[in-house]
């Protein structure tokens, strides 16, 4: 497998995204909160009871308090699609604090050849696997690079660690946030096809299969409408939060 990281340190500048105010009952829950399971737990009750708004309180607290031992791991699955351009951008400016660190993860497919039976086929197409590998982890980093040059752009006093992995898109994010102990994912979603509709019931989607499985609170978000504006926000407790911000 295919596991390549590279992180990039704190940079000046003031931070141009928005705090979101919290309660002295949100700041609270927070202290009581631990990474994994129970802080989950405690980000589901919360959401029930006060939606997104109160959500999104919790998930600022964490760094807003200046102590670095409570600063979080926010994870932003990207790649080439408008979607996920968009969802690193809503990312920097509604979940990502100063104290954070920010994993931009991309996932390679890997490069399904058909081996021949023949010694020569079978050395050839190994090759062949080898040399597609190759051109697709330099892709992946320069595509990678792309987003953090974004982030560096917008958001110069966050951290940025770079993950290109190699594996089956879904199960390969929610292993990797879990091995990292990532506090919130962030992933961007496509509006769904006609056809899509039709299947739904056969198969999630990606966004759909990460909010189901990830240990940790996962965000799936997605422009509401040119026409409309603002975002659409998916959950676990969430379905379709319009967000105008």
């Amino acid at each position: 497998m295919m596991h390549a990281r590279k992180r990039m340190g704190r940079g000046g500048g003031a931070w141009c995204g928005e705090l979101a105010a919290h309660s002295p009952e949100g700041e609270g829950r927070v202290k009581a909160a631990r990474r994994g399971s129970s802080r989950k737990k405690q980000l589901s009750h919360q959401a029930h009871q006060n939606g997104w708004s109160g959500e999104r309180q919790s998930l600022v607290a964490d760094s807003s308090r200046g102590n670095a031992d409570l600063c979080k791991r926010v994870m932003v699955v990207v790649d080439a699609s408008q979607e996920s351009k968009l969802a690193l951008k809503w990312a920097l400016s509604h979940v990502v604090q100063p104290m954070d660190v920010l994993t931009l993860l991309h996932v390679q497919p890997p490069p399904y050849l058909r081996l021949s039976y023949s010694s020569h086929g079978s050395f050839f197409n190994a090759k062949a696997v080898e040399e597609v590998r190759r051109k697709n982890e330099v892709a992946g980093w320069e595509l990678a690079n792309q987003f953090k040059t974004l982030v560096a752009t917008c958001r110069p006093d966050v951290e940025v660690e770079i993950l290109v992995v190699e594996g089956d898109k879904g199960p390969t994010i929610v292993a990797q946030a879990k091995k990292l102990e990532v506090s919130i994912l962030v992933i961007g979603q496509r509006k769904p096809s006609v056809l899509w509709r039709l299947l739904k019931k056969k198969k999630d989607s990606l966004a759909e299969y990460c909010i189901n499985n990830s240990d940790c609170l996962t965000l799936a978000v997605r422009k509401k409408s040119r026409r409309l504006g603002g975002y659409l926000i998916n959950s676990q407790w969430q379905k379709n939060f319009w967000l105008l911000a």
